[in-house]
């Protein structure tokens, strides 16, 4: 009986590889509420969800906030294998730095850096060739394997893609020399 489980397992195909493995890593270089600058390459090795979070309406704010945090809450079995950058955009460092006091939110996985105009978020999902998406996946070398909707659907996806990442190391092979 204990063997079971094992025989299913072996005889499942694997899932399809997700595409970018063969593309190039994402640069960003932001400050974090307390004016340290944040460089994506500082992460390497982790597998990142990039997301960003307006600071324009109180509401959407919180909306979103809450949406990164049931998404991380999806995510925890992977521990320390995926890191959160979020692109806060809308605001300042005092309030985006009130904001992770109020809701006890610096985690040493997640990164929280300025993006006043939302320059660089921009830059990065037309980099990505994913301008409306709202979140996109890095693998450990911080290429772009992909990107997703609001939406509870692609929520799914995400999960799914990020336990692939984490959990079969065929499909996050080094980038090509």
């Amino acid at each position: 009986m204990f063997s079971v489980p094992m025989v299913k397992s072996l005889r499942m195909e694997l899932p399809d590889r997700l595409p970018g493995e063969d593309g190039v890593a994402l640069v960003l270089q932001l400050p974090d509420e307390t004016g340290t600058p944040f460089d994506l390459a500082s992460i390497r090795g982790k597998i990142v969800v990039l997301t960003s979070l307006p600071f324009a309406s109180a509401t959407a704010r919180d909306e979103t906030f809450d949406g990164i945090r049931r998404l991380r809450k999806r995510l925890r079995g992977l521990a320390d294998a995926v890191h959160y950058v979020t692109l806060c955009h809308g605001g300042d460092a005092a309030g985006l730095s009130a904001l992770l006091d109020e809701r006890h939110a610096r985690k040493p996985v997640a990164h929280y850096v300025l993006d006043p105009q939302s320059r660089e978020l921009e830059r990065l999902l037309e980099d990505a060739g994913a301008p409306g998406a709202a979140f996109l996946l890095l693998d450990r070398h911080g290429r772009v394997r992909g990107s997703y909707a609001d939406m509870p659907r692609d929520h799914d996806r995400l999960v799914t893609h990020a336990g692939q990442l984490a959990n079969w190391p065929a499909q996050d092979p080094p980038p090509p020399r």
